[in-house]
């Protein structure tokens, strides 16, 4: 199996590779590409082939991944000196015909004490000479320098010494056989200049020339890997335990060359990997098996940071070759003395029915880190052929050593439970080691030895919690394909392929914190917010002949956005389209979520965040929710509107007998829902376009007796119903007339005045105590407040100069028992007292642009909640003009507060979110 030194080393590669290139400084054009790479000294981890300075100067500038990192102070010293050397050929007649002279080389070693070097290999072009080159350099160095000769290898050694370093440091060149040589590292050049002395050179290694007919002419840079090589330079950022396993085990494989593109968004490198001859270097587990699509990204956890996997056609070929490479190793009979010892112990081969029930993927995850635990969840993913027939086979073999061992078999077998109706078995092997020994010392990431089956994929993990963890997201649908920036990330993929690396880089660090030298991860950490924009890298492997067709690329995003601190997210079809509410469960007497999204699906969410049911309507909800018993005994139904329905739904999902009920007319307005006397003789109320107020029993009949004269205009807005003392109030409106009736639809008070209603607003009650001096408020176009009072006086009060499309609610916001003036206008929130004085204004400084919702938590603590959905930010505002402590949070709806479960500790947030979600907060 894949050693661990090898996914370090190429996940080191990939970083290594995109930084190096940036130190591209020259460009030549010459008719024998080996005579430059014969100067190349043969211990070079990595070539880079410049083929176009000028494009790749101009490539650079306008590529966001590049912009981004260099935000970065090493990297900003690099791109200094390559856009300093750019401004230079373009002032300097000799610099800019060497650079126009194409190809030219750049080669990566290490040199004296841990330290990467770069040497820089130029063809001269004709009729620039070593004098001219030195004149040239004598020239850009006068007045901020020195310069030193010395003889080497019957060549000339010029050594600069530079006055001032800010941009580029000392170095070392010399001019011999028609080349240009040039490193920052004086040693450097001298190893370059004994390398022509000798007869074979990296120009006569084989499987490089192989590779060097494979790359792209027609790009920015060829880059060439030396696998013998790399792990000596990856080593240098590894602690030295990591970095003796790197050095002691196989190559990976031979040599890589890859073309450098640079679209604006990102950095690709893509080619062909060759390997040697033998079965003994690591990429050959995965040559001659068929690339295939990758699907284990589906049940992978959003909150996954990292992974790799490997989809492999021919298992059973993965095996013997995995064996052939334990046998150059010499580990193949500590490997079948394992297998020997279970099989006679227990009756089981288990090495042959653990790998019949492997299908074609397997891949290694990891969460981020846990800093309350100090640990990484590692979860280990197989898919199966089958999960129902894979199951009895594990279960079986646990059950067998159990017996075998004499230990209770219940002791391995556990249960998860999602809720009252969902539940997932996790078993637990009934010894150590079992990844390991069958899929390798890489796999062994700490204790997996726990596992479940989430549809046929079998998955192993640390804990029944860490799995718990696993199968709700999958229950949630909140896997990484649900991830934008993953999603982004799988954008660059082949669609088909052997092994797939992905790498969260701002998420990640902690995970690696382990192998890496501490320098390494405070550089990491300190630039962390720069990897929030540059955060996707990763590389892929396919099979195509002899060779490992190979692909490595960092992704940038444009905008970062935290990810939301949920309790749970749940998948919908698409974005919630209205206020999340809240319905009892009338079994449980659980609180359960009801929900329609922007394909007018409606959904019954529980507490856990599991979809119970989704059910497909015609028509967008107009309505609030409202729970009814219809058929009065203690069973509850969901009762709302649309357009031209009125619709019952049981818990199920299934619609109560006579139900939809189609309206006499499209409706103007949501239904209203009155139950006079509490007892449940139900009145609907709904609005429509021929101008009439209709009143429907529960059975959706009309209501006999209630004929009230039909409006002036639509009425737009719920009816409200209102109880003083004794006497019943039906109010509502149309664009200038105020309507407030009786139970009958005859006028209970007249209302003269032709006032112009604000359309988003809808008629709210006062009450005193006296019947008096009760009254019904509303507000016109302008802002200006009605008091409107049984005896048909009607008061004007001017508090706030507002725009046609303000938003006024009238509720006790300091909780001195008397009702207060809201006003949401031009995205400022602003209250006042009942006694017309100013409570208070807050502005959140984004657009507000749904109605405000009021929350009463207790007798003093009332809040007021705010929507900014073209921001996707929910705001939660105390009765003192404060923002609540934790907000703003992402939410794009209206938000529900309230308790899921037993828990007291914490209310619950109900919201939709971005990206089709539904979150749940937990609010202190």
């Amino acid at each position: 199996m894949v050693g661990r030194k090898h996914i370090i080393l190429i996940g080191l590669v990939v970083v290594a590779v995109i930084v190096v290139f940036f130190f591209l400084f020259q460009k030549g054009r010459m008719k024998k590409t080996d005579e430059p790479l014969k100067a190349i000294p043969v211990d070079a981890a990595l070539i880079i082939q410049v083929n176009d300075y000028g494009r790749l100067v101009q490539n650079l500038r306008k590529n966001s991944v590049w912009e981004i990192t260099t935000g970065i102070q090493s990297l900003k010293r690099i791109e200094q000196q390559i856009y300093f050397l750019d401004s230079v050929s373009r002032a300097d007649k000799n610099i800019r015909e060497i650079l126009n002279y194409n190809p030219f080389y750049i080669s990566m070693h290490v040199t004296g004490k841990g330290k990467l070097s770069f040497a820089f290999v130029l063809k001269m072009p004709k009729g620039i000479h070593e004098k001219s080159i030195n004149q040239t350099i004598e020239n850009l160095v006068e007045n901020s320098g020195t310069i030193t000769s010395r003889k080497y290898e019957n060549a000339e050694i010029f050594d600069i010494r530079l006055l001032d370093k800010d941009i580029v440091d000392n170095f070392s060149y010399t001019v011999t056989k028609g080349l240009l040589i040039l490193s920052f590292s004086p040693l450097l050049v001298e190893d370059a200049l004994r390398q022509l002395t000798v007869t074979e050179s990296i120009a006569d290694d084989e499987k490089f020339v192989e590779l060097l007919k494979t790359v792209g002419k027609n790009v920015d840079a060829n880059i060439f890997l030396n696998y013998h090589h790399l792990p000596k330079s990856a080593g240098l950022y590894l602690k030295s335990d990591y970095r003796s396993r790197l050095l002691s085990g196989n190559d990976f494989a031979e040599w890589a060359a890859l073309d450098l593109n640079l679209p604006d968004e990102a950095i690709l490198l893509n080619g062909f990997t060759v390997l040697g001859d033998s079965v003994q270097q690591t990429g050959s587990l995965f040559l001659n098996q068929s690339p295939s699509k990758i699907t284990i990204d589906n049940f992978l956890p959003a909150t996954i940071t990292s992974y790799i996997s490997f989809n492999l056609s021919d298992v059973n070929l993965y095996l013997e070759n995995y064996k052939k490479q334990l046998t150059t190793t010499g580990r193949l009979n500590d490997y079948n003395k394992q297998v020997t010892l279970l099989k006679s112990k227990y009756s089981s081969d288990i090495q042959d029915v653990f790998y019949g029930l492997v299908d074609n993927e397997i891949a290694l995850a990891f969460e981020a880190f846990d800093s309350n635990k100090r640990n990484t969840n590692a979860y280990v993913v197989v898919n199966t052929k089958s999960k129902g027939h894979s199951e009895k086979i594990l279960t079986d073999f646990i059950d067998r050593v159990a017996a075998a061992d004499r230990k209770d078999k219940s002791g391995f077998h556990f249960n998860y439970r999602i809720d009252n109706e969902l539940s997932f078995a996790v078993y637990k092997m009934p010894y150590q080691g079992f990844i390991e020994t069958f899929l390798g010392g890489f796999f062994n990431q700490g204790n997996t030895d726990y596992f479940t089956f989430i549809d046929n994929y079998l998955v192993f993990g640390e804990s029944v919690e860490s799995l718990s963890k696993f199968i709700h997201a999958n229950v949630l649908n909140r896997t990484l394909l649900t991830d934008p920036s993953y999603r982004e990330f799988k954008d660059y993929l082949s669609p088909r392929n052997t092994v797939t690396f992905y790498c969260d880089l701002s998420r990640s660090v902690l995970n690696y914190s382990e192998y890496l030298l501490p320098e390494v991860v405070k550089t990491w950490e300190e630039n962390i917010h720069i990897f929030q924009k540059a955060k996707v890298i990763g590389f892929q492997l396919s099979s195509q002949r002899k060779y490992l067709y190979t692909s490595i690329f960092m992704k940038g995003v444009t905008e970062y956005n935290d990810k939301p601190r949920t309790v749970w997210e749940s998948l919908l079809d698409t974005t919630v389209s209205f206020k999340p509410q809240f319905v009892i469960n009338h079994n449980t007497r659980q609180t359960e979520i009801f929900v329609q999204d922007e394909k007018n699906n409606i959904y019954l969410i529980n507490q856990v965040g599991r979809i119970l049911w989704k059910q497909s309507i015609p028509e967008k909800i107009k309505s609030g929710i409202f729970q009814v018993d219809y058929y009065m005994n203690g069973k509850l139904q969901l009762l709302f509107s649309t357009e031209n329905y009125l619709h019952l739904i049981d818990r199920n999902g299934n619609y109560v007998e006579r139900y939809p009920v189609k309206l006499r007319s499209p409706a103007t307005n949501g239904m209203a829902l009155f139950d006079y006397d509490d007892n449940k003789n139900y009145r609907i109320f709904i609005a429509c376009e021929d101008r009439q107020v209709y009143a429907y029993d529960k059975e959706g009949n009309i209501v006999k007796g209630w004929s009230p004269e039909k409006t002036e205009s639509e009425v737009t807005q719920p009816l409200n119903h209102f109880r003083v003392k004794d006497r019943d109030y039906i109010v509502f409106g149309d664009n200038l007339n105020t309507y407030i009736l009786d139970r009958k639809g005859n006028t209970r008070i007249e209302v003269k005045e032709l006032i112009p209603r604000s359309l988003n607003n809808n008629y709210y009650l006062e009450p005193t105590g006296e019947l008096q001096n009760s009254f019904i408020a509303f507000t016109d176009t302008a802002g200006t407040v009605y008091k409107i009072f049984p005896d048909e006086r009607i008061e004007k009060t001017n508090l706030l100069a507002c725009t046609p499309y303000h938003f006024f609610d009238l509720k006790d916001v300091d909780g001195d028992g008397h009702k207060d003036f809201i006003f949401l206008d031009e995205n400022k929130l602003t209250v006042f007292r009942h006694d017309k004085t100013k409570l208070f204004t807050y502005d959140p400084g984004v657009p507000v642009d749904i109605s405000p919702v009021y929350y009463h938590f207790s007798a003093n603590d009332r809040k007021i909640g705010l929507v900014s959905k073209k921001k996707c930010l929910i705001f939660l505002i105390n009765s003192d003009g404060s923002m609540y402590k934790g907000f703003p949070l992402r939410g794009c709806t209206q938000f529900s507060i309230g308790y899921l479960g037993s828990t007291i500790s914490h209310f619950n947030l109900i919201t939709g979110g971005d990206n089709n979600f539904l979150y749940n907060y937990a609010v202190q």
